[in-house]
């Protein structure tokens, strides 16, 4: 009995077939690996939806992401659309503005508006920002630490819930 070990051709890329083994690792698909999403999921979720189709070309290269595309697909994957053209997580979404003078009193936190949220470049270093998010120390109660106009880059912990 003999087998055959003839690879499978996934799609046609400038007129070459190019094997699964062979295809470039985009973001899009590395993101859609990580957090389990369909392309159609993907294409649900753009604004304006688009076609699951359009997103497996994009995601496997066979198209270019542009700049119109990252705007379309980036707060779907809930990364900076910039972020997905370029094919790398360097920016973290500003979130939250924080009040605490780090006592035993709660602090006090809230989330910005939308309008006031923005994609703002995190440090160098600091792993898997994708999982992150920043804040802004809004007043000067925890001055010795935090002055007002600080950043701080958290990462989300799924066991910790919605708070800081």
């Amino acid at each position: 009995m003999s087998r055959d070990f003839t690879p499978h051709w996934l799609w046609e890329t400038a007129g070459r077939w190019v094997h699964p083994r062979r295809m470039p690792e985009t973001l899009l698909l590395r993101l859609a690996r990580e957090r389990a999403l369909s392309f159609a999921e993907i294409a649900r979720r753009a604004d304006p939806p688009t076609s699951q189709q359009q997103v497996e070309r994009l995601a496997k290269g066979a198209r270019a992401l542009d700049a119109e595309w990252g705007l379309r697909l980036g707060p779907a994957l809930a990364v900076a659309p910039q972020d997905l053209v370029e094919g790398r997580i360097k920016r973290v979404r500003l979130e939250l503005a924080i009040a605490s003078a780090f006592s035993e009193a709660r602090p006090a936190q809230f989330e910005l508006p939308p309008e006031e949220r923005e994609w703002i470049e995190a440090p160098r270093g600091l792993e898997r920002k994708e999982e992150c998010f920043a804040a802004l120390v809004a007043d000067d109660s925890a001055a010795k630490l935090y002055p007002k106009g600080s950043i701080l880059f958290v990462r989300r912990l799924p066991e910790a819930g919605a708070s800081l």
